[in-house]
């Protein structure tokens, strides 16, 4: 039999459709499929990225009270600016918040600071020479994000 709500054929003894129909009843009930669970953990890796930011910002300005370089804070601001960027087109992209504009400004506000914070560091070429993944990384996610902003 068909069903008169969604169109779906149904074994002749069908009590209820997939849709929620009751064919006995003649009205719409609630749905006996259930929906996929929202997993707990779409964000796990943007808390963890979040974790480590704030960590390797309290090390980094620990460091240059103790004279050190603080490099590690410098990498900890680029994670997390990071971290919320990726955070709030993640949600736009699941449909859990709509994207404005106020929202796709300050996405590429974090990400045009991460690359101004990336390219405007001293010595910038000798630092991706000496060590490229964390620059270049940094620079190339940047750009790919930005890009994925302005798309949409």
């Amino acid at each position: 039999m068909e069903c008169p709500s969604c169109k779906l054929i149904s074994p002749p003894n069908a009590i209820r459709c997939d849709c929620g129909y009751n064919f006995t009843s003649g009205k719409l009930e609630a749905s006996s499929l259930s929906k996929p669970p929202i997993s707990k953990l779409r964000f796990l890796g943007c808390n963890i990225a979040l974790g480590v930011g704030v960590l390797s910002l309290i090390g980094g300005v620990a460091g240059i009270s103790k004279g050190g370089t603080g490099d590690g804070g410098f990498a900890g601001l680029l994670i997390i600016l990071g971290a919320l960027a990726y955070r709030s087109r993640k949600k736009v992209f699941l449909g859990l918040v709509s994207s404005s504009k106020t929202r796709r400004l300050v996405e590429m506000a974090f990400l045009s600071v991460i690359l101004c914070l990336v390219l405007l560091q001293n010595n910038v070429l000798a630092k991706i020479y000496q060590d490229p993944v964390p620059n270049l990384a940094y620079t190339g996610v940047s750009f790919e994000h930005q890009r994925a902003v302005v798309a949409r």
